[in-house]
């Protein structure tokens, strides 16, 4: 009975250390980098990327809208990609993004007016064996056109939060307008504040009337609302504000032109997890033109 007691004992002892090998050997296979470098990450992300050429070409799927929802499953795009931040959220949990690009037949990145770029999250969590990839987003939400994401920036909140940013605008047809784009940057994912916040808006060219310059034209009647307002904006602590100054000219119910109101105020909001929540004033920039 105790010699039936001890081989099974040994048995047992032997399963365990061959299913902890076993176990090892399955955590080897799965690529780790070593470091936080992009060039590492990039290459356990995308395994056909080559450091010396900075970027690579994946067919990837890619948002139909600023929303982030996706076109359907499938439906990919070949898109250059390019690494932009890493960020290490804690000991163990990182994010990198991307910036990523829709491309021609030839592989020329498409920068027509109204080609956005896409932002993409990778995120990392550390191992024995280093970095492993955890979770992806090849494709969060869109931002920007001309094929570029605007200014981007990493910015921290409160006490442990990260932002990735982008101030992105563009005119068209006289109408000029400034957005900001937000992530929050999570362990598991990056999740797009929307819709984007809209920053500046003018559309002094788009009307004789709205255009102020000396020696432009007077109108009497204008059949337009004209504005001009410019705002800036900054992380204080857990708070985003916003600070605009302008003037803008509404019209009544019956067309007709109101007094011209000088705009010199103040949003704050409140910065969570997965949304702005507005605390205190207003965004005076005109959002329906």
């Amino acid at each position: 009975m105790v010699k039936a007691l001890l081989t099974k004992t040994i048995f047992c002892f032997a399963m365990v250390g061959l299913l902890t090998l076993a176990s090892c050997n399955k955590e080897e296979e799965i690529p780790h980098a070593a470091t936080l470098d992009r060039t590492a990450l990039m290459a356990v992300a995308f395994p056909d990327w080559k450091a010396s050429d900075g970027k690579t070409i994946q067919a990837i799927e890619l948002p139909i809208n600023s929303g982030g929802k996706q076109a359907p499953t499938g439906s990919k795009t070949r898109s250059e990609i390019l690494p932009l931040y890493v960020v290490r959220l804690n000991e163990s949990q990182a994010v990198m993004l991307t910036q990523a690009l829709a491309v021609d037949s030839s592989g020329e990145a498409l920068a027509c007016h109204a080609c956005p770029g896409y932002v993409g999250a990778y995120s990392f969590t550390r191992y024995p064996a280093g970095w492993r990839l955890t979770a992806r987003q090849d494709a969060v939400t869109t931002v920007g056109l001309e094929g570029t994401l605007g200014k981007t920036q990493i910015v921290r909140f409160g006490e442990n939060g990260f932002l990735f940013s982008a101030n992105w605008g563009s005119c068209w047809q006289g109408y000029c307008g400034q957005w900001l784009a937000l992530l929050s940057l999570q362990p598991d994912r990056a999740i797009p504040y929307a819709p984007d916040l809209l920053l500046s808006a003018e559309n002094t060219g788009a009307h004789e009337e709205c255009d102020s310059s000396p020696g432009s034209a007077a109108i009497s009647d204008p059949v337009h609302p004209c504005f001009d307002v410019k705002g800036t904006w900054k992380i204080q602590g857990d708070r985003l504000v916003a600070n605009f100054l302008g003037h803008r000219t509404d019209l009544d119910p019956d067309g007709k032109q109101l007094p011209t109101k000088t705009i010199n105020q103040r949003a704050i909001y409140r910065v969570e997890k997965e949304r702005l929540v507005l605390e205190s004033g207003e965004n005076p920039v005109p959002n329906n033109w």
